[in-house]
């Protein structure tokens, strides 16, 4: 009898487990067709094929998707608090529900009011009086035109520039050009003069910013209710949950803090040679303003790069001297994925993908990769030009569809990945791609750049400096002596090409967490409403170090410019991958060189990880593979596990990467006496300032914010390296000293002993003041000179304590 009682529960357990894998298969397969209508919608708007038909299909699709999603959630619910689900339905379930909950009247709302933003950024043109040798046809406009226009058109005000004089979205009057988001970016990579620079920054926020700040508070209203509703403090801890990352904004930070003495290094190169240019409007210590960084948002430095190294490698132009079509970018593109062992684009890819604008007048032309979640059927949309940057976003989109094609097996709701990984995956590859024999490959430079140091061969003798010129800072107590004479320093080609790299790369990362660290705080309503705009910009002093080229008010709205806002995008995404996509390129490294999975330990020091070639790594490839096609069936640290051997993301392989570049900008530093960082009181891009708006130090001459604690901010291994002591070590050593310092370095009381011991061994384990001070903002030159001289001292007095010294009997002996 007990046999029998036995077999029927287990009866009904299997059968309960055979009901509930059903559920899951039919829930999974009605993922599939909603993410294929909604797949739909949002290509035919893009493409704005047939409103109509869009509208129509939108409403269908969020009432059933709503209402079927709200009745599975309970039903998933009830299973898992009867303990019903095993580990996999568990993250289904997980996955599925864990998002925001929207009535069907809010889900139109949010959709509408979406809708108006992108369409404000997408279609807003800036209209100007038309100059008579311009041609009619917008196709004959080049930037040379165009500037040249600006210029009359501003001779003609009395002020720079005056708003009531343009005209947003003025198809009427035949007497004036406009220009779009396209135009104005291509000009501010272009031009070098400060008012048109000045006037394409302030004209593209002034028709961008007003008009989506009237939509963007409600927006977040509804998404705020919609995200409480499911358990959330607001829509911005929703944004962080998708990660999965517990302490996401503590993680941020300490990686921001990482990397902030290279970003200081770049940012106080590219401050001195804009000052050179443009004379006192860029300050000395200060911040740059931002409308001189050469792009429209100030993430992309590149253009600048001739400022520094006047008459060097230029890739673009060498794209348009081998006469490169897009076709030429794409299949290029996918020949380094196919190298890899990766598979070719499919047929539907090149049937249904939209390259150029050509008749889709209204094409949102921002770099696009789509799961049409159809079989085979994954696209790309991108009005893609000739130049280095629409190469990149063709490698980064493209590896978005590799990860589309890899997970395409899996269960509906495993058919995603977590975003950071998404948008690692065609960087790390493009950090391949811009390796200088990969370039060489592709004929992007000649094999005298690839096998020439730079040095001796190539005319790249840089930055002769003006005997007349007084380089030290006037507002400094310090004097840093002016160089007499010429004053020559060389670059070799790697560090050239690096440097490329940095100035496109390295301010995105600064750029991306001003984005969401500013809409975290908008979402948490720890923003006055009558200091929107100021608070945005305060926050870029303090992570990027850039100021507007003027004073801006609330009825502005700048954060309100950039698209990822407009699109209503979360961006920490970019951010985190920033330093993933490094991780994974180091792997891929040590693998090609290797060519063994599962090797540990560093690269030999003869190979730089920027000029480690992966191209046709088949090993590589399937790394990969196995990355990518576990989709969101994991958790990203195990998945990060399996590929990587690591669980965590690191800022060393990053700065591993530009260690090359950081002794090239540190010799243009010491040449030229270029201040790094920003005198005391300029108040801006201090370490701790921007994560906490407390914790201000007043002392007699100078207000300081509390530093960074890196005891408990580092790991023991990244402390070690940073101090060459242990915690434990600089505990003792603090205890045995502080008493000292307390006397003998009363005019640095605002900075605590402990600042004051690590700036003391960084200096000793760099040999140099200047990167010492980039280490620790907020501390001046003169400042860490009489910190290390100080603590030296307070060292040199455990002398006696430690070390005996010999009697003369023992010196006897000895002798």
């Amino acid at each position: 009898m007990q046999r029998i009682v036995i077999i029927i529960c287990l009866l009904r357990i299997s059968n309960g487990e055979n009901d509930v894998s059903r559920l899951f298969e039919e829930i999974n397969k009605n993922v599939v067709k909603f993410n294929a209508i909604a797949a739909e919608i949002e290509w035919a708007s893009s493409i704005n094929d047939n409103v109509r038909s869009i509208k129509e299909s939108l409403e269908f699709y969020q009432k059933n998707r709503i209402l079927w999603q709200r009745k599975t959630c309970d039903k998933l619910a009830m299973l898992q608090n009867s303990l019903m689900l095993n580990q996999t339905q568990e993250r289904q379930t997980f996955l599925l529900c864990r998002q925001p909950v929207y009535k069907v009247e809010e889900a139109r709302s949010l959709y509408k009011l979406n809708e108006k933003m992108q369409s404000t950024y997408y279609n807003v043109e800036i209209c100007i009086p038309r100059a008579k040798f311009l041609p009619r046809s917008p196709l004959k406009l080049n930037p040379i035109d165009i500037e040249n226009a600006i210029i009359i058109y501003l001779s003609t005000e009395k002020q720079h520039f005056k708003f009531k004089n343009i005209y947003f979205n003025n198809f009427e009057k035949p007497d004036v050009f406009c220009l779009k988001q396209n135009d104005l970016e291509k000009l501010a990579a272009h031009s070098k003069k400060e008012n048109v620079l000045r006037w394409i920054w302030l004209a593209w926020r002034e028709g961008t910013g007003p008009p989506i700040k009237h939509f963007y508070n409600k927006l977040v209203n509804v998404e705020n209710k919609a995200a409480r509703r499911n358990g959330y403090s607001d829509i911005g801890e929703y944004w962080r949950a998708e990660l999965e990352i517990p302490n996401l904004k503590h993680l941020c930070h300490r990686l921001y803090k990482s990397i902030l003495p290279l970003y200081m290094l770049l940012h106080g190169v590219v401050r001195y040679y804009l000052r050179k240019k443009y004379g006192d409007i860029v300050p000395a210590r200060g911040p740059i303003p931002s409308h001189l960084l050469g792009n429209l948002w100030n993430q992309n430095w590149e253009p600048l790069t001739d400022l520094i190294i006047p008459n060097t490698i230029d890739l673009d132009e060498n794209m348009k001297n081998m006469n490169w079509t897009f076709k030429h970018m794409i299949k290029r593109t996918e020949d380094f994925y196919l190298s890899l062992g990766l598979p070719a684009m499919t047929d539907a890819f090149w049937r249904n993908s939209v390259f150029t604008q050509g008749e889709h007048g209204d094409l949102r032309c921002h770099g696009t990769a789509a799961d049409m979640f159809k079989k085979d059927d994954f696209r790309l949309l991108y009005c893609s030009g000739i130049s280095m940057q629409d190469f990149n976003v063709l490698h980064h989109e493209i590896g978005h569809i590799q990860y589309y094609m890899a997970y395409a097996h899996q269960p509906g709701i495993f058919r995603q990945a977590n975003s950071a990984l998404h948008e690692t995956i065609g960087e790390a590859i493009m950090i391949g791609v811009v390796t200088p024999q990969h370039l060489n490959r592709l004929g992007l430079i000649n094999d005298s750049v690839l096998y020439s140091s730079g040095v001796e061969n190539n005319d790249y003798t840089l930055l002769k400096t003006n005997p007349n010129e007084n380089t030290h800072n006037e507002s400094h107590k310090s004097t840093n002596i002016p160089i007499k004479g010429k004053v020559y320093v060389t670059a070799t080609n790697n560090e050239i090409l690096l440097l490329k790299r940095a100035l496109s790369k390295l301010p995105q990362i600064p750029f991306s967490l001003l984005i969401d660290e500013y809409r975290w705080r908008y979402f948490e309503g720890n923003i006055e409403r009558d200091s929107l705009n100021k608070e945005f910009w305060a926050i870029a002093l303090e992570l990027q170090g850039i100021s507007p080229p003027e004073e801006r008010g609330e009825d502005d709205f700048d954060v309100g410019a950039i698209y990822h806002v407009a699109d209503n995008t979360p961006y920490i995404r970019y951010f985190l991958s920033s330093f993933l996509q490094h991780q994974l390129f180091e792997k891929f490294c040590k693998v090609a060189v290797f060519g063994n999975q599962k090797i540990k330990g560093p690269l030999p020091s003869t190979i730089l990880l920027n000029e480690c070639d992966i191209y046709g790594a088949k090993n590589v490839g399937k790394i990969l593979k196995n990355l990518m096609s576990r989709g969101n069936s994991q958790q990203w640290r195990e998945i990060l596990r399996a590929a990587l051997d690591e669980d965590d993301i690191s800022p060393e392989p990053l700065l591993r990467y530009y260690r090359p570049l950081q002794g090239f900008l540190t010799r243009l530093v010491t040449a030229h006496q270029i201040p790094i960082g920003c005198d005391e009181s300029d108040n801006e891009m201090y370490e701790i300032g921007v994560f906490d708006s407390g914790g201000i130090v007043d002392t007699e001459n100078r207000r300081l914010y509390n530093r960074i604690n890196y005891r408990s901010e580092f790991s023991d291994s990244e402390f070690i390296y940073r101090f060459r002591l242990n915690k434990t070590s600089v505990d003792e050593l603090l205890l045995k000293i502080t008493p000292s310092l307390k006397v003998i370095s009363s005019r640095n009381k605002g900075i605590s002993p402990l600042h004051q011991l690590l700036l003391t061994l960084r200096f000793y384990a760099l040999r140099t003041m200047l990167l010492s001070v980039a280490d620790f903002i907020g501390v001046s030159k003169a400042s860490a000179s009489r910190i290390v001289h100080h603590v030296s001292r307070a060292i040199a007095g455990l002398y006696p304590q430690y070390v005996k010294t010999l009697s003369n009997t023992q010196n006897s002996w000895r002798n």
